[in-house]
């Protein structure tokens, strides 16, 4: 029976009635069936009972609520477990939008995946069925491959997407739908893949280089607002979300300290975040304003003010318009930074060959996106002697080993002195 009341639809109208204390006021009623199938009329009060038009719209949102608690209340044998999952990351309003954002993906994959001759109702959903989705997800889980051919997620994020449905079984759990959750039963297998490492790719810059690109930047007019940017990521190595989450009353400039507590970020709505809180705990820290950097926050400060716009938000960078600036933004930005800083480097070049050089610097910068900024000041910090633990508080990050086995890329210049260094001592 608890199948049929789900496919019943829920109706509802607006009904209208006067009192001698308030007038004519606006209700709802709501018509559906019961897990027995037995129609229910009922009767809700409004919100806006006063204006019909707000009244209609708050009975849209009632309707849907009421599908909801139908839905929840439905028997397992009646949950299609692909349905329940997008119906459960709709409803997560609690959480960030960013957050809901990533169950909403995650969700969408999964009901990709459990459709069709491979749904399954939350019933009935075992160990077994987890395990062929991981399997699915690593080898076929991407809509298309990425640059290297892979149709595979990494195995990262299909723990990220395992995490959410347990998440989700676990709810369901506590509202007595299932009795177990089986996804706590799981876990995804970690394939070892050879990755050949080529050496045209380019993960991060040398100081040379880094010098470089912060110069032309500076000096080039087109991109001068994002020189700022670009030097507190290499600096401090930021992530976009805080660099762009920056604000004046986390910088003091009597105590010299730069707080990083506050981030903008773009959800998968295409929304743009802002939002008091960092990535992780960890990513809560504090660093010592560098003198240079320094400089360069005092002469964009005197900028904001001449603008008018210091005091909109409170943002360390904005637009001329004084707007809040769209991360991605920032990204295609500084994509078409690093193609003209190669366009330069060719244009200046006068050595010997430029055809092999210029082929060679296309090479060196291919790919490089604005998060590998991040990477580079991770390497460059390594490289002048520092502990991975110190790198890691540096980064803000909570484990060295993603320190260690993300972030940290030998710079071919940092590879040449090594193997110098060995055939002074040894040769």
């Amino acid at each position: 029976m608890g199948a049929r009341f789900l496919k019943e639809p829920v109706s509802g109208y607006i009904c209208k009635r006067s009192t001698k204390k308030k007038g004519r006021i606006y209700y709802a009623q709501l018509v559906y069936h019961d897990e027995d199938g037995n129609r229910i009329r009922e009767t809700i009060r409004l919100a806006n009972e006063k204006d019909k038009s707000r009244a209609a719209v708050e009975l849209t949102e009632l309707i849907e609520k009421k599908k909801r608690e139908l839905m929840l209340a439905a028997t397992p044998a009646a949950i299609d477990f692909g349905d329940g999952m997008v119906e459960w990351a709709q409803r997560q309003n609690h959480v960030r939008r960013s957050t809901a954002s990533i169950y909403a993906r995650r969700a969408s994959i999964i009901k990709r995946y459990f459709s069709g001759r491979r749904a399954v109702e939350l019933g009935d959903l075992t160990a077994k069925d987890l395990a062929s989705f991981y399997k699915w997800l690593q080898e076929n889980g991407r809509m298309m491959p990425d640059k290297n051919g892979n149709t595979g997620l990494a195995y990262e994020t299909v723990c990220d997407i395992k995490r959410t449905m347990h998440v989700y079984l676990a709810a369901m759990v506590d509202r007595g739908v299932i009795k177990e959750n089986v996804a706590a039963k799981t876990r995804v297998k970690k394939e070892k893949k050879v990755i050949e490492k080529v050496d045209t790719v380019q993960l991060t810059l040398t100081t040379e280089e880094a010098k470089g690109l912060l110069d032309f930047c500076r000096d080039t007019g087109t991109y001068m607002f994002m020189y700022p940017m670009l030097k507190l990521a290499v600096y401090y190595g930021l992530r976009r979300s805080e660099m762009l989450g920056l604000k004046w009353d986390a910088i003091d400039f009597d105590k010299k300290t730069l707080m990083i507590k506050h981030t903008v970020v773009r959800t998968s709505g295409n929304d743009v975040e802002c939002k008091d809180s960092t990535k992780s705990r960890s990513s809560r820290r504090t660093y010592p304003l560098l003198e240079s950097v320094e400089d360069v926050l005092i002469e964009t400060k005197e900028k904001r003010k001449q603008q008018g716009t210091y005091a909109v938000y409170g943002y360390v960078f904005l637009d001329d318009n004084g707007k809040i600036y769209d991360p991605n933004y920032i990204t295609r930005k500084f994509r078409k930074l690093i193609r003209d800083y190669v366009a330069h480097l060719i244009d200046v070049y006068d050595g010997e060959d430029k055809e092999e050089y210029a082929y060679r610097i296309t090479q060196r910068f291919k790919g490089f996106h604005f998060h590998l900024l991040r990477h580079t000041c991770c390497s460059l910090l390594f490289e002048e002697g520092y502990s991975l633990d110190a790198i890691c508080q540096w980064l803000g990050h909570a484990d060295s080993e993603v320190t260690k086995n993300v972030y940290l890329h030998l710079t071919a210049v940092f590879k040449q002195n090594v193997c110098a260094s060995i055939d002074g001592k040894l040769g």
